[in-house]
């Protein structure tokens, strides 16, 4: 025979049904906002990194610049060195003087990683016909290292353009997050509001 529900089980009934429903909904508010959190912490990590390679790239540049300037100009001290010093080899060091303008001119305008190793390396053989004494070897190894460091600033700045942007997240995301945050808050709300009536009447 069925049995009709009297009013206490009825009031169970309710009670057990919104009590579950705020359980539920406020667990998933909880996961919601845990993920609200990651997805925000994830973007401001993303831009932080983006900022960095972009300020380090900022500081390769002028580095590379900045040392390929100064090799140029050690290596126009050198030569007005030497063509006040050696009259005998004149015109043999004249020549290897334009070869390395000309060099220069090319290693400054080139963003090509495997073009501007070539460039330094010939600019090496073509110093290595100077002749040499102790000091001008010191000032030639000094060049040397002030074109390898531009090409080692190249390097690294072409390793920083290869990298993509990593993405994994936007506010798009988050709106959306936030939006059934919002909606779950209303829910859960409106729940306990049931709740405490239905309780009411079991006292």
């Amino acid at each position: 025979m069925f049995e009709i529900p009297d009013k206490k089980q009825l009031i169970d009934i309710a009670v057990t049904k919104h009590r579950n429903l705020v359980d539920q909904y406020t667990s998933e508010c909880e996961d919601m906002k845990s993920s609200e959190t990651s997805l925000t912490q994830q973007i401001h990590k993303e831009k932080e990194e983006l900022a960095a390679r972009s300020n380090r790239k900022e500081v390769l540049e002028e580095k590379r610049k900045l040392l390929c300037y100064q090799a140029e100009k050690m290596l126009q001290q050198l030569f007005d060195m030497l063509l006040t010093t050696d009259n005998t080899g004149t015109g043999h060091l004249k020549q290897i003087h334009k070869t390395l303008i000309q060099k220069g001119i090319e290693l400054d305008k080139t963003k090509n990683l495997q073009k501007e190793r070539a460039l330094i390396d010939e600019i090496k053989t073509v110093l290595e016909k100077i002749p040499q004494n102790n000091e001008v070897s010191k000032i030639i190894a000094l060049i040397n290292k002030k074109f390898e460091g531009a090409a080692a600033s190249q390097t690294e700045l072409q390793n920083l353009s290869n990298i993509k942007a990593q993405k994994t997240a936007d506010k798009t995301q988050i709106k959306d997050i936030s939006g059934r945050i919002l909606w779950l808050k209303e829910q859960i709300d409106k729940h306990k509001q049931a709740l405490s009536y239905w309780q009411e009447g079991l006292q």
